[in-house]
């Protein structure tokens, strides 16, 4: 019997037949409101774990356009420890299914319970998980990405006893949508732009607002809730004061001035980017 001989030249494509057959393990999270969703699943041809995002696709996208930001989002992502790539995209009547690697770690949420910090060390071990999602958001706009969805339930500390294991981060659904007519991100995180204020531009400044959010909860065990003044270019309330009020006194001192910073309702009076607050966090540890 003749050697049979593997010989493919570049350019060959292949067609496999097996259809992927996804058993949903749990329901990370779910919004009627926004019409999206996060689920843990199982494939079983490959025997591995998978983060699937659910939406509905809004009026004027279509699934041609969101393969070309998925496309260009993986060519970007560089750090696949700290950020999910798009395995594949589906599309189902007006809904989209994006399956993204699953990340393995302890959500923000799980990590703190929605308890303050009231000592030294949580505060150290809280502001250092904070620092690590500066650099992980970092990453994302590095390459001119936003993330515009972070909350706690999408942060995942590597080891939740040590914030030098790093955090990475869950769902980039959002990354890969146009902005809508319509409210978008997780209420109590989502920056003014994403709600009321639609007249203001998405940009960095957005994924920060989101950052500073939660960092209140890591220090307070709630993100802060804020309404506009008549002006509608500032809160109805000092922030920072705020913070100073609310906030035990093991946390160091510039954190409230730093996460009043991130809140500011004006994009433009915030961090420029998570690098540059990622710098302000580690300072305010040191002093």
């Amino acid at each position: 019997m003749a050697k049979m001989m593997i010989d493919f030249p570049p350019g060959t494509q292949f067609e496999f037949d097996q259809p992927t057959v996804l058993t949903v393990i749990e329901c990370v999270y779910r919004s009627d409101q926004s019409g999206r969703a996060l689920y843990k699943v199982h494939d079983s041809n490959v025997g591995l774990v998978y983060a699937l995002k659910v939406f509905l696709i809004g009026d004027g996208q279509s699934i041609e356009s969101i393969r070309r930001e998925v496309v260009a989002l993986n060519r970007q992502i560089q750090h696949p420890d700290r950020l999910p790539r798009v395995r594949s995209i589906q599309l189902a009547d007006r809904l989209a299914f994006v399956l993204m690697d699953w990340m393995d770690g302890v959500p923000l949420d799980a990590v703190t319970k929605g308890t303050p910090a009231v000592s030294r060390e949580d505060a150290v071990l809280r502001l250092g998980f904070a620092a690590e999602l500066c650099r992980t958001v970092g990453y994302l706009h590095q390459t001119r990405t936003l993330h515009r969805d972070l909350k706690p339930q999408n942060v995942l500390a590597r080891d939740a006893r040590n914030q030098r294991a790093g955090v990475s981060v869950l769902d980039l659904g959002l990354s890969v949508q146009k902005r809508g007519p319509v409210e978008e991100g997780t209420m109590g995180y989502a920056a003014p732009e994403q709600t009321g204020q639609r007249n203001l531009n998405l940009g960095p400044q957005t994924d920060v607002f989101g950052v500073g959010q939660v960092l209140c909860f890591l220090l307070l065990g709630e993100p802060l809730t804020l309404y506009p003044d008549d002006s509608m270019r500032k809160w109805s309330v000092d922030v920072t004061d705020l913070l100073r009020t609310r906030l035990h006194s093991a946390v160091p001192e510039p954190v409230a001035a730093l996460i009043g910073r991130c809140l500011a309702l004006v994009p433009e009076q915030r961090p420029a980017d998570a690098r540059a607050l990622q710098r302000f966090v580690e300072a305010s540890t040191r002093k």
